[in-house]
């Protein structure tokens, strides 16, 4: 008997059975297009089995059921489909591409927009995206709401905010359980309490309704609807339908995660994050430091031990009325889909759906705060979690963000340290942390951070600037600038990495390409008010007044709140005449951060050229308790001095400055010596500031 030849007969009475016209198409994760219609069983056991690969995240052998699917059915959509999220989920984003440019369906037109932007192809996706906007979507195959989030996200990567708002915000009504919508509008700084109310986009009935309309998705996956036919010609059909719907079952719990890992994988980094390091200027350069190299070019530092985490000794209130709300364990879990009309119609849904509302609310209000910079209302907002929320990596890292804003160095040392704790592989704020152990001259921490960071992830622009902060500390400015050029190859939109670099050249006293640099950060990202401050500073230097101050009023137009930047705008006033506007600002600062000791001096500067020369005195006084070895407040009490005419005085003081003076300022200090006993009150009236600077 020719085996051969029956075989290949055999195969292509297959072929062709498998290529006819009538068999049904799919729904992308497993619902017959129509529940009258028969599905080929060939069809139902391979993309059973392909979706019980990618649940497996067995990826590779998706792909190759999907290439054998198609294969099959080589016009379907949804074999398309499914071969194009095996790709994806590999990460072979051309593959996946090429395989969805002809697919006709909701979802395959979706995943091929994701594609694209990953590819940064975004006005490609763009035009998938308002074609599949305009059309009615399948609701089981789309979520609308991701539809108008993909397209917000295109806009914003294209500078066009005012579109990316109102498609973030009707991405939100659409569906409230969308938090990259709302994590986008905080960025952008467009959504205020006047735009759009927060308690109003995640309230109950919000919720309520998203999960109505989840309901009636492609949640689970039924059994395979095949007509049987109690006839010896339909027995393998009958088998093949029995063995798919036992398949279906199996996996039917994990098939809806498959299905949402797969549309939410992003390859690539992300990127959003925040004066160097906020606040550099407020300290003087870092200490000189022997360097030792190792092979990977990072400096050396001896491993620490780790910190133990500190008990959060507080009581939080705990949520509203969940002494109502049962505790849920397994035992208690419906296998079963519920009825979600039901289910959050009695009493107990109803509380469970408060709560998850006010939690919510809570954490949008906190984040919103933070990107509006009112540190103080996020903490405020965090600080009333319940422990089980607050103790998690993404709160405690933005807790860090806030102290660190606040210049408050050590508690976010600390907020940051117990993060690391629980998520010790979580790369958010971690350029912000590396930047607080940097203000806090902590070489050997910041050394060994920068050495977890990259151990941990080489491909994360985040330890590189931590790397960077470590060089810089030595100061090693040129490989620190190397560091962060490393970090901008992995994410050339990572607006932080420009600042940092920037300052390196500052450091470097290479103020032209630092221009550069801060001018790149703001063309990255328009609220990067670190790179504005950079400029006004760059600027400042170069005593281009009238630009420093454009620059300083913008960055303080997007955080009013920092000191550093209202303390430098009110400099710059300072050196232009405008004494009045800078002592406004530096009661405004005050107000903020009473007990900084620069801002308390500048305000005293600021006094005596309003010729307010006891309020000035009064000030310096407490400043000399506390600064004895500064130099520039024993100048300044010597210089009141010698205006109201107390010579003694004056001498006395000039003497105490001579004392603490460095090699720049001594030659200032005995002309001034000098004036004093010649009687010369003009001869230093012009090079005050430039002393003091």
């Amino acid at each position: 008997m020719d085996t051969t030849r029956g075989s290949a007969s055999t195969e292509a009475h297959l072929s062709a059975h498998l290529s006819d016209s009538s068999i049904p198409l799919l729904s992308p994760l497993g619902f017959a297009a129509s529940s009258s219609k028969n599905m080929h069983p060939t069809f139902a056991l391979l993309s059973t089995a392909i979706r019980s690969s990618l649940s497996s995240f067995l990826f590779e052998n998706a792909v190759f059921l999907g290439e054998r699917l198609v294969a099959y059915f080589p016009t379907n959509p949804h074999a398309s489909y499914l071969l194009a999220c095996s790709y994806y989920a590999c990460g072979k984003l051309d593959s996946a591409c090429g395989t969805l440019k002809s697919c006709s369906i909701d979802s395959g037109k979706y995943l091929l927009a994701r594609i694209l932007i990953d590819l940064n192809r975004g006005p490609e996706a763009e035009l998938v995206l308002t074609d599949l906007l305009h059309c009615p979507i399948d609701a089981d195959d789309v979520d609308r709401g991701s539809v108008l989030c993909l397209l917000g996200q295109i806009c914003r990567n294209s500078d066009r905010h005012a579109e990316a708002k109102q498609y973030f915000e009707r991405s939100l009504n659409e569906n409230a359980f969308l938090w990259t919508s709302f994590k986008n509008l905080a960025e952008l700084g467009k959504h205020k309490s006047g735009d759009v109310s927060i308690d109003a986009l995640f309230a109950p009935d919000k919720l309520k309704e998203a999960v109505r309309r989840g309901s009636h998705s492609t949640s689970t996956l039924p059994p395979v609807s095949i007509q049987k036919k109690r006839s010896a010609s339909s027995l393998n059909t009958s088998k093949a339908t029995q063995l798919a719907s036992s398949t279906q079952s199996s996996s039917a719990r994990s098939a809806s995660d498959s299905a949402a890992m797969i549309s939410s994988r992003q390859h690539g980094v992300d990127s959003f994050t925040s004066l160097r390091r906020s606040t550099r200027l407020t300290s003087s350069g870092p200490p000189s430091a022997n360097t030792t190299m190792i092979s990977s070019g990072i400096p050396k530092a001896r491993p620490l031990g780790t910190t133990a985490a500190r008990d959060r000794k507080r009581t939080r209130p705990p949520p509203a009325d969940s002494s109502k709300i049962p505790a849920t364990t397994t035992q208690d879990m419906d296998t079963d889909e519920p009825d979600t009309d039901d289910m959050w119609s009695s009493e107990v849904g109803a509380q469970m759906l408060e709560h998850l509302s006010l939690l919510l609310r809570t954490l949008a209000h906190g984040y919103d705060a933070l990107c509006d910079y009112r540190c103080e209302d996020a903490l405020r907002a965090f600080d009333i979690l319940e422990t089980g929320q607050y103790s998690t990596g993404w709160v405690l890292s933005q807790i860090g963000r806030a102290h660190f804003e606040m210049v408050q160095y050590t508690q976010a040392e600390n907020a940051f340290q117990r993060m690391r704790e629980l998520d010790p592989f979580r790369m958010d704020n971690m350029d912000l942390y590396s930047s607080a152990l940097w203000h806090l001259k902590k070489d050997v921490q910041l050394s060994y951070l920068a050495h977890e960071l990259v151990e941990a992830n080489r491909k994360s622009p985040q330890a590189w600037c931590a790397v960077a902060n470590s060089f810089s500390l030595r100061q090693e400015h040129a490989d620190a600038i190397k560091a962060l050029r490393r970090a901008l190859q992995l994410d050339p939109h990572f607006a932080y990495a420009y600042t940092l670099c920037g300052h390196e050249y500052i450091a470097m006293d290479d103020l032209e390409k630092a221009l550069g640099c801060f001018r790149q950060a703001v063309r990255v990202d328009d609220r990067h008010y670190n790179a504005w401050y950079g400029l006004g500073y760059a600027y400042y230097e170069q005593e281009q007044l009238e630009l420093a101050e454009f620059h300083f009023r913008t960055a303080l137009e997007i955080n009013r709140h920092s000191v550093v930047i209202l303390m430098y705008t009110a400099m710059t006033l300072q050196r232009r005449g405008k004494m009045e506007e800078a002592l406004a600002l530096y009661l405004a600062a005050e107000a903020i951060h009473p007990r900084n000791s620069m801002l308390q001096f500048r305000k005293a500067v600021c006094l005596m050229n309003l010729t307010r020369y006891q309020d000035a005195l009064e000030i310096l006084e407490q400043l000399k308790e506390t600064s004895m070895s500064e130099c520039n407040v024993h100048f300044v009490m010597g210089r009141i001095y010698q205006t109201i005419g107390d010579r003694s005085k004056a001498i006395l003081a000039y003497t105490m400055a001579q004392d603490y003076s460095s090699a720049r300022s001594c030659g200032l200090v005995k002309d001034a010596i000098e004036s004093v006993f010649n009687g010369d009150e003009q001869e230093l009236r012009g090079d005050i500031m430039k002393f003091i600077d």
